[in-house]
């Protein structure tokens, strides 16, 4: 907030760190003992164990609805259009019916 100088809220804050930090690249980078790195580029500590192993529990579940997703996914073919002979052939039956 003090770098942002009043210019976005907390919860704008919140937001983008959240969006920021639930980036697959962004938890594929926190390895143990990797830099952690501040807002000016700076080395601010390390990565711990337990926020490595977070970041790899998270990716497996992504990984996990991903392949639950594909593998329940029906390819169905996508529906036939109808061209300008089927509508009129659908126009005169119906006027036909009406007739009826």
């Amino acid at each position: 907030m003090a770098a942002a100088d009043g210019a976005i809220t907390a919860i704008e804050v919140s937001r983008v760190l959240g969006i920021y930090t639930a980036n697959a690249a962004y938890l594929r980078s926190m390895r143990v003992d990797a830099a952690r790195i501040d807002l000016d580029g700076n080395p601010t500590g390390t990565v711990s164990s337990e926020h490595s192993e977070g970041a790899r529990a998270r990716l497996m579940a992504r990984e996990k609805v991903k392949a639950v997703n594909k593998t329940t996914q029906q390819k169905e073919p996508p529906p036939k259009r109808l061209s300008l002979a089927d509508l009129n052939a659908a126009a005169v039956a119906r006027r036909k019916a009406a007739a009826a």
